[in-house]
Order: C-alpha cells, then structure tokens, then sequence
C-alpha cells in the first residue's frame, strides 16, 4: 500500500505503452491524492477515451464512471459505483 511510487512508475509505462488505454489512466490518477490537480487532469483523461471506446468492458465501465464520479465530487454516486463492484 505504501509503494505509490512504483505503481505510479508502472502505470504511467503503461500509459506510454498503449495511450489510449483507460484504465491504465485511472490507475495512474489513483496514485495522487484526491485534492491533488494532477489527478484531476488524469481523470479527465479517463473519461475523455472512455467515452470515445465502445468496446470497453462492463468492469471497465465502471472505471470510467468511478472517475465521472469523482471529478463531479459525487459521493453518493461514487458509493453507487463501488456497490456495483464487481460487475
């Protein structure tokens, strides 16, 4: 749990890798702290591809609209989101 630093390391080359893959971005943004601007940006990004990919999975879905959620400060919301988990 308190390695942030490497999962920030691995997620941001995964994101290098494959731009366009999500959730790889949502794992990068999960690594700052909610008040923190850099994940705001992130998510952003998260919600921009996820909404530009039909093709996403129900789990990944759910990940796009973790970070819907979150950017909106929809505590409510994310509680719904995390009760679906899994899908």
């Amino acid at each position: 749990m308190e390695q942030w630093a490497q999962v920030r390391a691995l997620a941001g080359d995964a994101v290098a890798r494959d731009p366009g893959f999500c959730m790889a971005w949502l794992e990068l943004a999960l690594t700052y702290d909610a008040e923190d601007g850099a994940r705001r940006s992130l998510l952003d990004k998260v919600v921009a591809l996820g909404d530009g990919a039909p093709g996403l999975s129900p789990l990944s879905r759910l990940g796009v609209e973790f970070a819907r959620r979150s950017l909106a400060g929809d505590g409510p919301g994310l509680g719904r989101v995390l009760g679906a988990w899994p899908p």
